[in-house]
């Protein structure tokens, strides 16, 4: 499991899979961020423990 704290770290998990959010709203970039937290975990790509920690944050 990685270990997820803070909005930072959950950039870092994203930018570990290419993926850089940033659309100049914070809460655009939230929700894009979960949906692609979901799309990772769903092909299995992060643990789920890793999921639920990161969507904390986001919520």
């Amino acid at each position: 499991m990685i270990e997820v704290k803070n909005l930072v770290d959950v950039r870092t998990l994203l930018k570990q899979f290419g993926l850089v959010v940033y659309t100049g709203d914070a809460e655009a970039d939230k929700a894009l961020m979960v949906d692609e937290l979901k799309e990772l975990q769903e092909m299995g790509l992060i643990a789920k423990e890793t999921f639920i920690a990161a969507y904390r944050i986001l919520k």
